[in-house]
């Protein structure tokens, strides 16, 4: 079923990424300038049929959410299959970290994870098929489009996967509050993948049973966690710099 994505900078995304997936495009009436005359020169080379719309079509079509007076209708999101993305990833090199996510069901949160996983050069995430945020215009927007650049797998079986993932040699880590060992204490310049559970309840049981290893985020403050789109932020760029650190001297898990 087609869907709506919203938005200035998901709608470039779109276009740069996947002109094909777009079959319609809606741009302010009058003269195009900045970025929206960016959009209006992909979509003119992808040959993409492109109207005006005022501000009541789009606050119709968009439910009275943030448009930006640009749309683009594509098609229904398609996921990336996991057993084809993990060959992937594998042949990779150096291989990349990946993001693993266990209901999380809050758009916002969801979107907020995707972008900053592609920030940071993570090769995908994946994501169970029950009990989870499904990718849609919310999720794309607050991605600012990162959702049509990062592979996004759903998977039946989680700890399955986990699993394969773990045995293609890929250190699994759960971050959890309740974890004794520091994140800032765990090795993490080889090939990671992150686990994160739900907002409130986190990590299922057989989901942190799969870990390799539970890390928590040291706090000063009084508040209990972090929202989970903070935490995940947080231990992406650790892992980053520990990455950049080994790399620069030679030791660690990725010069092994």
């Amino acid at each position: 079923m087609p869907r709506w994505v919203f938005g200035v900078r998901p709608v470039l995304e779109l276009l740069r990424a996947n002109p094909r997936g777009v079959d319609q495009l809606l741009l302010p009436p009058g003269k195009w300038s900045g970025t929206i005359r960016e959009i209006e020169t992909l979509a003119r080379q992808a040959k993409i049929h492109m109207r005006p719309a005022e501000t009541a079509e789009f606050e119709r079509l968009s439910q009275h959410g943030h448009h930006q007076h640009v749309a683009a209708r594509v098609a229904e999101f398609s996921y990336a299959d996991f057993e084809e993305r993990l060959d992937a990833w594998q042949a990779s090199q150096p291989r990349p970290d990946l993001l693993v996510l266990d209901g999380v069901q809050d758009p916002q949160n969801l979107g907020s994870l995707i972008r900053t996983a592609e920030a940071f050069g993570t090769g995908g995430v994946v994501l169970p098929k029950d009990g989870v945020a499904p990718v849609s215009d919310t999720v794309t927007r607050v991605s600012s489009g990162a959702t049509e650049w990062l592979p996004i797998c759903r998977v039946t079986n989680l700890v399955r996967a986990m699993e394969a993932l773990k045995k293609a040699g890929w250190w699994i880590i759960g971050a959890s509050p309740d974890a004794d060992l520091s994140l800032y204490d765990e090795d993490l310049s080889g090939s990671t993948a992150f686990v994160l559970g739900a907002e409130e309840k986190g990590l299922r049981r057989l989901v942190r049973e799969a870990c390799d290893r539970l890390v928590s985020l040291p706090r000063l403050g009084r508040v209990e966690s972090l929202n989970v789109a903070v935490a995940g932020g947080i231990v992406l760029a650790e892992s980053h710099r520990q990455k950049r650190t080994a790399k620069a001297s030679g030791h660690g898990r990725s010069a092994e």
